[in-house]
């Protein structure tokens, strides 16, 4: 298998980045670890309203409009006004990936990444069923990234300096919340 572009996640980074170059006229293929974009995430799904314009996605996406946010210290709270939505992260990536294959990228799934090498100019990317030869890879395989395993690009996850975030989506029919809330 050939193509100009390789990248690797379907996530929002992977699936926009594949998006924009494959409507430039680039062949690009989309790879996705999972049977389908967002299965599994890292982070939760908050996002100014605006964003969906210009990603080109409906506001069928959206899960819940959000109208402020709320943080609480132990000193005390501070609110402030928003125009942002929640969205569901299994329908928002596929919705992204279906926006990036629409415009001509090819997506495949089920595909994690085993090896990308370079040698002679030429880069191969392994799935361990075989090798997709390409010109470019763009790694958008989140915050474990091959491109720092395997080349050092990117930052070595530290203590000190990486946050750790677990997204629970939870479906809640009539949430009465109209606000994000920190604790």
């Amino acid at each position: 298998m050939k193509s100009d572009v390789t990248v690797i996640g379907a996530g929002p980074a992977g699936a926009i980045t594949a998006k924009v170059i494959a409507e430039h006229g680039f062949d690009v293929i989309l790879v996705e670890k999972d049977e389908y974009p967002g299965k599994t995430n890292v982070c939760a799904g908050g996002m100014p309203k605006l964003l969906l314009k210009d990603v080109e996605l409906s506001q069928k996406v959206a899960e819940k409009e959000i109208s402020g946010d709320i943080h609480f210290f132990p000193w005390g709270s501070k609110s402030s006004d928003l125009d942002h939505i929640t969205v569901y992260r299994h329908v928002f990536d596929r919705a992204l990936a279906d926006k990036a294959v629409e415009k001509g990228a090819k997506l495949l799934t089920n595909m994690l990444i085993k090896d990308v090498s370079l040698k002679d100019d030429k880069i191969s990317v392994d799935y361990g069923k075989g090798i997709i030869e390409s010109k470019l890879v763009v790694f958008a395989d989140g915050p474990n990234s091959l491109a720092y395993r395997k080349f050092g690009i990117g930052f070595k996850p530290e203590a000190d300096k990486t946050i750790v975030s677990v997204a629970c989506e939870v479906k809640w029919e009539d949430n009465p919340l109209n606000n994000y809330e920190f604790y």
